[in-house]
């Protein structure tokens, strides 16, 4: 299935309330591993972003190169692991955050649920909802867990952006990172 990069920016309102100010997705001749990283770090720099969350297996190249144009300390790298004890935790030989994939993406759906994160106004963010509302979730009865997934035709990028953006301005705030 095609996957895209997409970019989120957000912030906390308050403790309780985050803000989606800024998305965008790449796709067509935007879709260029070079043209995505100089955009991704023009609209950074322009907007004093103080830190960009990062999927670990987007790759090590495109991660390096932000880090190297935004710096180590405005890039933060996650890896979901589907079974970890902890909700989550940092692995310091990898520099990176090991998400607990299933609980995180849990809780953001409990955030979503009750209205602690905000959108654009749905004209600016109705084609992005897609990727939210094609993402289902089933129990593995041999596991003895819930399993979130989609179908290759609904591609999920979005949400799993907003939850990086969600997960770094959690970390900046020094919000729930207590393992």
């Amino acid at each position: 299935h095609a996957s895209y990069t997409v970019l989120t920016l957000g912030y906390y309102e308050d403790q309780k309330h985050f803000r989606v100010a800024f998305i965008k997705k790449y796709t067509g001749a935007q879709s260029d591993p070079h043209f995505v990283i100089q955009d991704i770090v023009r609209i950074c720099m322009q907007l004093n972003v103080h830190l960009l969350g990062v999927d670990w297996g987007f790759g090590f190249g495109l991660n390096n190169e932000l880090v190297r144009q935004l710096s180590f300390k405005r890039v933060v790298q996650f890896q979901y692991l589907p079974k970890m004890k902890e909700r989550a935790k940092y692995d310091p030989i990898g520099a990176k955050y090991l998400l607990q994939r299933n609980l995180i993406i849990s809780e953001l759906f409990y955030e979503l649920k009750h209205g602690h994160i905000r959108f654009p106004a749905w004209k600016q963010f109705e084609t992005y909802a897609q990727d939210f509302l094609g993402i289902y979730c089933e129990y593995i009865d041999y596991q003895r867990q819930i399993k979130y997934d989609h179908r290759p035709s609904d591609p999920d990028d979005a949400f799993h952006s907003l939850l990086y953006c969600w997960q770094a301005a959690s970390i900046f705030h020094g919000k729930r990172w207590q393992t």
